[in-house]
């Protein structure tokens, strides 16, 4: 049975293409130096010249830290703790049973009955 694949990250995938790309060494050897498949090695290479041209077009945006997203994430928190609150506030079945005044429609039961535990007749639902 085989092994779980190992995921390699970007950088590291970068690291090894650029070692390999340097030519003082074999691909093998970078192999093992990285502990990474030669397969691998040539593939990441490809990729790196593939989108080098990329680096050097005019006009492009350098790539640096991300956006600063501290309003939008201030706002998402914001929205979060509203919803919080309107799940945590006292449901009407809470209500009854705590001696605050029951809401204003009549269900005809008092203030800790329950409409279930009555001594009505029972009705059914068909």
């Amino acid at each position: 049975m085989a092994g779980k694949r190992k995921s390699h990250s970007a950088a590291f995938k970068a690291q090894v293409a650029l070692a390999a790309l340097k030519g003082d060494k074999t691909v093998n050897e970078v192999a093992a130096q990285f502990g990474a498949h030669p397969t691998l090695i040539h593939e990441w290479k490809k990729k790196l010249l593939a989108g080098a041209e990329a680096v050097f077009i005019s006009g492009a945006k350098a790539t640096g830290p991300p956006d600063d997203k501290t309003a939008k994430l201030y706002e998402q928190i914001g929205r979060l703790k509203v919803e919080l609150d309107w799940v945590k506030k006292p449901s009407s079945s809470t209500i009854l049973n705590c001696g605050v005044e029951p809401p204003k429609f009549d269900t005809g039961v008092g203030c800790g009955e329950s409409p279930i535990h009555s001594d009505g007749p029972i009705v059914p639902l068909n």
